[in-house]
């Protein structure tokens, strides 16, 4: 019965995407009326050439069958109407999601002129470059798509990206965590910087090797490697929320590093693990190899 139901409604309703005379609903009032008005004219029928004084006669008993006739005219254009005015709404929508496409593509040209453009402060300026500026894109304008344009910055949505980019990170660092818990050397299979780099390219970002000359000793800022990571991703966002949104440029993203060492699960094997990582980066920067 359900079965029934739908393909009445099919045959009934509506397509733009069809011409008017292809549908069964715009013929339904011209099957419907029309032979009602030819029943009820029927007596008045006659295959002869009636005689002038019977004019009066015919067109007053034709009245009603003509007026039932009639009704179907309302229907049809009714009907026609609906029909323009579907095609009309998928002509705009067709508009819009152009002009949606292209409005999409001119904002993420804009915004990459603009990080091309972008100055980051010392130190991130030496070690630090943009590989993949469609992830930054995401990040700044989270509900932009090629769908539905709106630019507007959602602080839970960017919040949500980034969260889920750490917990990408934690899982492959928690891994070496207790690879260097357990007294084995974690970078020999990686290197400290394809370490480093897989958590920059979470977030769009390469570092080069340059990056162990501008650490910090212990105690001051940026006194790990890791740290110094997190620190230019953060700047890089701070950075690419300025591109237009003013309510993005005021908000501070999490604390990276932070977030990361408590998704660890272990601050004691956390400090360990950085350590290590720490020496492995200065090893590797400082050997020929690497250089």
């Amino acid at each position: 019965m359900r079965g029934w139901f739908k393909k009445l409604a099919q045959v009934l309703s509506i397509n733009p995407d069809k011409p008017l005379h292809s549908h069964f609903l715009f013929w339904l009032p011209i099957l419907i009326f029309i032979p009602i008005a030819m029943l009820l004219s029927f007596p008045a029928w006659c295959f002869c050439w009636p005689s002038p004084d019977k004019y009066s006669e015919i067109l007053e008993f034709i009245g009603l069958p003509t007026f039932v006739a009639s009704l179907a005219i309302p229907f049809t254009v009714a009907i026609g109407r609906f029909h323009g005015s579907a095609q009309r709404a998928k002509s705009n929508q067709l508009t819009e999601k152009n002009m949606t496409f292209n409005h999409y593509f001119d904002h993420w040209g804009h915004f990459y002129q603009f990080l091309e453009k972008i100055k980051l402060p010392e130190p991130y300026n030496h070690f630090v470059t943009i590989s993949e500026p469609s992830i930054l894109y995401e990040l700044t304008f989270p509900l932009n798509s090629l769908e539905k344009q709106d630019m507007s910055f959602d602080v839970i949505t960017t919040y949500e990206l980034i969260a889920n980019k750490i917990n990408d990170i934690s899982d492959l660092t928690r891994a070496m965590m207790q690879h260097v818990d357990d007294g084995e050397k974690p970078f020999e299979m990686i290197t400290a910087n394809f370490y480093l780099n897989k958590i920059g390219k979470q977030f769009g970002l390469t570092f080069s090797e340059e990056i162990v000359k501008y650490v910090m000793p212990i105690g001051g800022p940026n006194h790990g490697v890791l740290q110094l990571c997190l620190d230019a991703i953060d700047t890089v966002l701070k950075e690419s929320f300025k591109f237009s949104h003013h309510a993005s440029s005021l908000w501070t993203p999490p604390s990276l590093i932070a977030f990361l060492e408590s998704k660890s699960g272990n601050e004691t094997k956390f400090k360990a693990f950085t350590d290590k990582l720490n020496e492995v980066a200065t090893y590797e920067a400082n050997d020929e190899l690497f250089e």
